[in-house]
């Protein structure tokens, strides 16, 4: 219920309903008049008309005479003698007058008296009592003739009311204060109440969808820095170790551990190789640093992907041949599916996947470059019959310096993969690995239609 319903409710308890049960009283006690001057006449007529043709004319022998069906009626003269009764209690001879006759027949009866006149003197007077059942409007006759009452329950409705609009209010605010406070002191871990339709429910489920963003946003920030964290301790380990090499094969020549020339001559080169691997990694590293900060900028050119790639696969066919590998190529796509993408970049990319494939595999193992579209989509695969990478480790080749089993050993920055994965998503693309039955790997680059 809306705040603005519950207002319009109050309202209706506040006015509306006084006005209405004004009304109603008003309608009910101008009702039950005319009732009782209805009832007054019809029993005025009908005495009337007894006491004018039987009662006047035969006063002498009144004793005798009875009262008209259906009526109680008392005859007295004019000192209060009864001469006449159809009362039960009321005996002829005994003394009656208005007052006992009300005392003993209280409301709704109607006491009605009549005076008779004989030849123009006032010899008596005659007493009728109606009694008829009380209707419900008689029953509650005690709320109608004190409004007091009425009032006092009006006012107790719309106390309750405004009580209970409050009530509801308050609760639903304290909430909110309650949770703006706990999110500015960093406490996410509550629930709001976020049940009904008005309008500070809809602020409290807002409010709600914050905390989990916020809680979302937390858990997204701590990953990240779980995953700096280990990047630098990556970068640390993979700078450190051939720069100990360098150092340990320089202190042996300063310490003349070199006994001859060629000696000298393998430890400096030994200490090259190590330095070359050591730049090659600082400048991987620095590349990839700038893809992730965006210090770098795609140059886009529409071309057909289909094109493109028979020409990737004419160099790495030599490539595999030159190497004794047999290499397969599936490129089932058609000319005139295009592709706006940074080409130089997307070589790096197959290039990579190329390198690895050649580096894993040996003399007759199989290496496939396919390429298809399936579902709105084309998929661009490098497949090998290598060694392949174990299930547990498919989920983190892309993850900077990660090797692998097969891979520890192996010269490299350790960041092929990950700068690929950069430039694959930097273009709105996915990329994937996945073991092969019999063994082997694939990697597969999933371009949408369109891109």
């Amino acid at each position: 219920m809306t705040i603005r319903t519950r207002l319009a409710l109050l309202v209706v308890s506040v006015v509306a309903i006084p006005v209405g049960v004004v009304g109603l009283l008003a309608y009910i006690d101008s009702r039950s008049l005319s009732d009782r001057e209805e009832a007054r006449i019809a029993a005025y007529r009908t005495v009337h008309t007894w006491l004018a043709e039987q009662v006047a004319p035969n006063w002498e022998q009144v004793r005798s005479l009875d009262p008209p069906p259906g009526h109680l009626a008392v005859v007295v003269d004019a000192r209060r003698v009864v001469l006449v009764s159809s009362v039960e209690g009321i005996a002829p001879g005994t003394s009656v007058d208005r007052a006992t006759l009300t005392a003993r027949f209280p409301p709704p009866h109607l006491i009605l008296e009549f005076p008779v006149f004989v030849e123009g003197v006032l010899s008596g007077a005659a007493f009728e009592v109606r009694s008829r059942p009380s209707p419900w409007w008689l029953r509650w006759r005690w709320l109608l003739d004190s409004g007091r009452y009425g009032l006092a329950t009006l006012i107790v409705i719309g106390v309750a009311m405004v009580w209970w609009l409050a009530h509801v209010l308050r609760r639903s605010l304290a909430d909110l204060q309650r949770a703006s406070r706990r999110i500015a002191a960093g406490d996410l871990d509550f629930r709001l109440r976020t049940e009904g339709r008005d309008e500070v429910a809809a602020v409290a489920r807002s409010f709600d969808r914050m905390r989990r963003s916020l809680i979302e946003e937390r858990r997204k920030l701590h990953a990240e820095r779980e995953r700096k964290r280990s990047f630098l301790m990556a970068v640390s380990h993979d700078l450190r170790t051939p720069l100990t090499s360098i150092k340990g094969y320089l202190e042996a020549l300063q310490d003349g551990i070199a006994r001859d020339r060629g000696a000298e001559q393998r430890y400096l080169r030994i200490a090259r190789d190590r330095a070359d691997l050591l730049e090659t990694r600082i400048a991987d590293l620095n590349e990839l640093l700038r893809m992730e900060t965006g210090e770098w900028r795609m140059q886009r050119d529409p071309r057909s992907l289909k094109v493109v790639l028979d020409e990737l696969a004419g160099d790495y066919r030599e490539d595999a041949v030159l190497l004794g590998r047999r290499f397969q190529t599936a490129l089932d796509l058609p000319d005139h599916v295009v592709v706006d993408a940074d080409w130089s970049l997307f070589s790096r990319v197959t290039d990579n996947l190329m390198e690895n494939a050649l580096h894993y595999t040996r003399g007759g193992d199989r290496i496939r470059f396919a390429a298809l579209q399936h579902n709105g989509h084309v998929e661009v695969a490098v497949q090998d019959s290598g060694p392949g990478i174990p299930s547990d480790q498919l989920e983190h080749v892309f993850d900077p310096f990660f090797r692998g089993e097969n891979g520890q050993r192996e010269p490299g920055s350790g960041l092929g993969l990950t700068v690929a994965r950069s430039i694959v998503e930097a273009h709105g693309w996915r990329i994937s690995a996945g073991a092969v039955t019999g063994g082997g790997v694939c990697f597969t680059i999933v371009i949408p239609n369109g891109q």
